[in-house]
């Protein structure tokens, strides 16, 4: 068979098909010339569409890709915000304890409120699931109500440590209206490790 085979190849050649097409009615050579105008279409467009389909994929994957890695970007740039906030708040926590009445005394001094304080009593230490609070208990006398709004202003924003109010009562004086007794307890804390 491999013999017949090479035989009807080596019989195949161009003078024979010119032969072969020349013998056919006209109606016969169109739909021949048709028929290898589109094997002629086919053998060039059918791997010309299957290589543009495929670089149309693989841009709308670029085009992903390049999406998934800006967020990507996004969510990277919140993580290091989230860690800068993270690492303050680490650090007004901080793990040493200063002593707050001292810290209370200085905030006091700077709102100009300092010869107002009657007592600074610090109380003992409350240990929760996650931090130590210590607190101190601040009783002022005759103060100023707008030295008390800077006072209060001050503490809640101290940058050294986080000072918050846990009680806070005002009652004016009897003898003069415009100012204030005022009793407070002020809490700071540190983080359990």
């Amino acid at each position: 068979m491999a013999l017949k085979s090479r035989s009807s190849i080596k019989s195949f050649n161009l003078n024979n098909l010119a032969n072969a097409f020349i013998g056919l009615s006209p109606r016969d050579r169109i739909f021949a010339l048709g028929f290898v105008a589109l094997g002629i279409v086919l053998i060039l467009f059918l791997p010309l569409s299957i290589a543009t389909g495929k670089i149309r994929s693989l841009e709308k994957e670029i085009e992903g890709s390049q999406g998934k890695f800006r967020d990507v970007l996004v969510k990277v740039k919140e993580y290091n915000q989230i860690q800068t906030s993270l690492s303050q708040l680490e650090a007004q926590f901080g793990s040493d304890f200063v002593s707050l009445t001292t810290q209370i005394e200085n905030i006091a001094n700077e709102a100009g409120i300092k010869e107002s304080i009657k007592s600074l009593k610090e109380s003992p230490t409350r240990e929760g699931d996650l931090f130590e609070t210590r607190s101190a208990n601040l009783d002022l006398k005759g103060i100023d109500i707008n030295k008390l709004v800077d006072f209060i202003y001050k503490v809640e924003n101290n940058s050294k440590t986080l000072m918050r109010f846990h009680k806070f009562i005002v009652k004016t004086k009897y003898s003069n209206r415009t100012l204030l007794d005022v009793q407070c307890e002020i809490a700071t804390y540190r983080l359990i490790e």
